[in-house]
């Protein structure tokens, strides 16, 4: 609608995250939206308030996501964990259970990225041959991620 109004250029694109114990949407997506929609068994999860094995909004959601080209990504429990222990040491404090699930799907997504530069920026430097010609941002880069 935002678009449509004139307020925005382009839509944001959305990322959903979902516990791997209740990961209808997920797997939804990871089937490339072709199959019809599945509901699952919730199983439980330390997520417990997104807990959900047949969302109402389904087709709302999948419209939103196809819409701004978005991805669905899931953390599993042990994933949670490790999150929910990384945000309690680093900020003295534990979030809600559902937030993990977000933090930690996002972590996963950024850890995927850095891969996929990482390998972009090692064949841009095999391809120029290892010279002193790489731009500044490049370089910069190269220093942060190695």
């Amino acid at each position: 609608m935002c678009k449509e109004l004139g307020l925005v250029d382009k839509i944001p694109r959305l990322v959903c995250a979902q516990a791997a114990n209740a990961n209808p949407l997920y797997l939804h997506y990871k089937s490339g939206w072709d199959e019809e929609f599945k509901p699952v068994k919730a199983n439980t999860t330390f997520a417990s308030a997104i807990q959900i094995g047949d969302p109402v909004s389904i087709d709302r959601a999948v419209y939103a996501l196809k819409k701004s080209d978005g991805i669905v990504e899931e953390a599993t429990e042990e994933e949670l964990m490790v999150t929910d222990f990384d945000c309690s040491f680093k900020s003295g404090t534990s979030l809600q259970p559902s937030i993990l699930t977000g933090h930690g799907s996002v972590e996963k997504l950024t850890k995927q990225l850095t891969l996929l530069l990482r390998r972009l920026i090692a064949g841009s430097v095999l391809l120029i041959g290892f010279s002193n010609h790489l731009p500044p941002y490049l370089k910069f880069y190269c220093s942060m991620v190695y």
